[in-house]
């Protein structure tokens, strides 16, 4: 699976899952330029769950100083 996560504005940010736009997000976004990539896994049964991360990339554009 490939999520992508865009901030197409300063109040607007999309969402996708293998390519394929999931929703946007326009509350609650940070103003700041500053990112910290973040993962969270909810476990809702009874079984043990585990993830691994193969690859990560950020690119941060459109800063000024």
């Amino acid at each position: 699976i490939t999520m992508r996560i865009v901030r197409n504005a300063s109040a607007t940010v999309a969402f996708y899952l293998n390519g394929a736009y999931i929703g946007q997000q326009t509350a609650n976004i940070p103003s700041a330029q500053g990112t910290t990539p973040g993962l969270q896994i909810t476990n809702s049964a009874a079984a043990i769950k585990t993830i691994d991360i193969d690859y990560f990339e950020i690119t941060t554009t459109g800063m000024t100083r």
